[in-house]
């Protein structure tokens, strides 16, 4: 289960050039979580 979640932050962080999620609040980077997997799952 931890290497499911590491490599899910990592994939995060490769989407994200090594930054932080662009959004500020829970409600705000639960969209952008939900968004990033969309796309890589388009």
């Amino acid at each position: 289960m931890r290497a499911d979640t590491e490599s899910l932050n990592a994939q995060f962080e490769r989407a994200f050039y090594n930054q932080r999620l662009p959004a500020w609040g829970l409600h705000n980077q639960t969209v952008v979580v939900l968004l990033a997997a969309l796309a890589q799952n388009a």
